[in-house]
């Protein structure tokens, strides 16, 4: 597999997972026990390769900074602890 396509099958795993994400009350709050941006970024990892998905921590954490630069929330620890889902939360792997 050459990068581009290896590019591809990501960002198409990622986007599966957020959909995935976006209809799992039971996989939100799973990820909402996260208690800061990296242990998120590692709980949305793992739980994307359980389910079948193949992304890295790497990736999640680029996914979320372009969330940030195009108008999401920043991820505080308040946001997580409240159950406050912002911007780049919920699209962690968008």
């Amino acid at each position: 597999m050459n990068v581009v396509t290896n590019l591809q099958t990501t960002n198409n795993s990622m986007e599966q997972f957020y959909q995935e994400l976006l209809k799992s009350p039971e996989l939100q709050a799973k990820l909402k026990q996260a208690s800061d941006p990296e242990s998120l970024c590692q709980l949305a990892v793992q739980l994307g390769n359980e389910m079948g998905y193949s992304f890295t921590i790497e990736q999640v954490r680029a996914a979320m900074a372009i969330e940030v630069a195009i108008g999401g929330d920043v991820i505080e620890e308040s946001n997580l602890s409240t159950g406050t889902p912002t911007a780049a939360y919920t699209a962690v792997c968008k």
